[in-house]
């Protein structure tokens, strides 16, 4: 059955592309692991090689803070929620880009490629230490990432990992990515690093309507999904 829909405005329509078909679903593209020297991380933050090590806390961040500093992480507001992302020295007006904006990482179909890389490999997923990045999910319903897989989920580096949530206390809002389309992206059949690199860019963090005052800390709406999923930590 055919539907026309008329008076539709040109910016409410998306044109995506058919899943599985963009570059970074390529089998054969070349990918390696981007290690980070021990010596680029603040020892505060090695929690592993330094268990015992005390956190800074948030009036420590700030006797330390330059006048030029934007964002800082300390101790958050929320207790038990470690470290937490605050705002420098000057205010921000309501919807206004709080940072820099970020690429977007889509993760599709984890579980059916976790089981084909054991399988590749003949090991067992007991033998494989937990997803970090479990914790740190977006839904791509908000990064216009909902088409690419059968299951797709986003990985949004910067704010997006490093901001706590609260329903009480959320001062950001997201705007979706810029979306490139297949024909701006490297030749998915010739170019040696098709595949090697994400589509999404420029994701941004904006500041709802009564903006940030400096030293407040940054809370995003993390959504009731979050939440609902993690009732063992939160009740």
């Amino acid at each position: 059955k055919e539907v026309t829909v008329r008076d539709i405005p040109h910016g409410a329509i998306k044109i995506v592309d058919r899943s599985y078909t963009k570059p970074q679903y390529l089998r054969q593209a070349f990918r390696h692991n981007i290690e980070l020297p021990d010596h680029m991380i603040p020892t505060v933050w090695r929690d592993l090689e330094y268990p015992n090590q005390p956190v800074s806390t948030k009036e420590e961040e700030e006797e330390n803070m330059d006048n030029d500093c934007g964002l800082y992480m300390a101790e958050s507001l929320i207790p038990n929620a470690g470290l937490g992302m605050f705002l420098g020295n000057l205010d921000i007006l309501d919807h206004t880009q709080v940072f820099y904006g970020d690429v977007v990482i889509q993760i599709e179909d984890y579980k059916v490629n976790r089981k084909l890389r054991h399988w590749h490999h003949d090991t067992k997923t007991k033998d494989e230490p937990g997803w970090h990045l479990y914790h740190y999910y977006w839904q791509s319903s908000a990064t216009m990432g909902s088409f690419e897989a059968t299951r797709v989920l986003s990985i949004v580096p910067g704010l997006g990992m490093l901001a706590n949530s609260h329903p009480g206390l959320v001062n950001m809002y997201i705007k979706p990515p810029h979306r490139e389309n297949s024909g701006d992206s490297l030749h998915r059949s010739t170019h040696p690093s098709a595949g090697s690199s994400s589509q999404y860019h420029n994701i941004r963090f904006v500041s709802k309507n009564n903006g940030i005052k400096a030293g407040e800390e940054l809370f995003v709406e993390y959504g009731n999904y979050w939440f609902s999923q993690r009732t063992d930590l939160f009740g």
